[in-house]
């Protein structure tokens, strides 16, 4: 196993796809995920991009890693602009395991379309949300 002062990332990027955008337009996201020691049984998992089909496997793998070595996991989703239902069931996942272990997984700053896709799938109730800066609770209101 690696030592707990270790400090990861990993990117999952499309540059062919990239160089095929016409002229004016975005280049398509890249997913990036990285999980940081916050401390002897705490870690941080940060995600940014497009959590999908294609990127949810590396997600699934970092949170899994992070599930088996750390007790409380915080995971960021405050940078990602897309999450479709392959990188929820990464999420789902990673809670259910969490909890098998009694460990606490919680998710941080979740962005609107997050937010809306936990709505959609009724999936909400899955989760613990770290209470934003200043308040007490469990979940975002």
């Amino acid at each position: 196993m690696t030592s707990r002062t270790q400090q990861s990332a990993h990117s999952i990027g499309m540059p062919h796809q990239q160089a095929q955008c016409p002229p004016g337009h975005q280049p398509l996201q890249t997913f990036r995920i990285t999980l940081q020691t916050r401390g002897p049984r705490h870690c941080l998992v940060s995600m940014a991009g497009e959590l999908d089909i294609a990127t949810a496997p590396e997600a699934r793998g970092v949170l899994e890693q992070a599930v088996s070595q750390y007790e409380h996991i915080t995971v960021d989703l405050s940078h990602l602009g897309f999450c479709d239902c392959a990188g929820l069931s990464a999420l789902l996942g990673a809670a259910r395991a969490a909890r098998s272990k009694h460990a606490e997984l919680r998710l941080r700053a979740p962005t609107t379309a997050v937010t809306r896709l936990l709505r959609l799938t009724r999936t909400r109730g899955a989760f613990r949300f770290e209470p934003p800066a200043g308040r007490d609770g469990h979940e975002y209101e």
